[in-house]
């Protein structure tokens, strides 16, 4: 599990590989202060439960001194903990990407 700012570049370059998230799923990595998992739900991508996540997620990160989104993984909880559990493949992501792009400015204000 990530602990401080300091670690968040190296385990932001050690997720280079398809087999690296596998690999965080397989170890039971768990969603922290600095690592956050969403999974959307439907094809658009972006609806506004997604939006309202992700604005308090980096709101979270802001406050934090930063941290690592990842897009496409769900969670169960488990322990009190969000335990990363598997790959959900993002359909039509360029379409998503696009969307991403321009509401990111707009979910969070300085």
């Amino acid at each position: 599990m990530i602990q401080e700012p300091d670690n968040l570049v190296n385990f932001f370059n050690s997720l280079k590989k398809y087999s690296d998230i596998r690999k965080l799923i397989r170890d039971g990595e768990a969603e922290g202060q600095y690592l956050e998992c969403k999974s959307p739900l439907s094809l658009s991508g972006l609806d506004r439960n997604l939006q309202a996540q992700i604005s308090r997620v980096l709101s979270g990160f802001s406050n934090a001194g930063g941290g690592i989104f990842v897009f496409g993984v769900s969670t169960d909880k488990k322990h009190e903990l969000d335990v990363l559990t598997q790959i959900d493949p993002i359909g039509l992501i360029e379409n998503f990407l696009r969307k991403l792009e321009l509401r990111l400015p707009l979910l969070t204000e300085p």
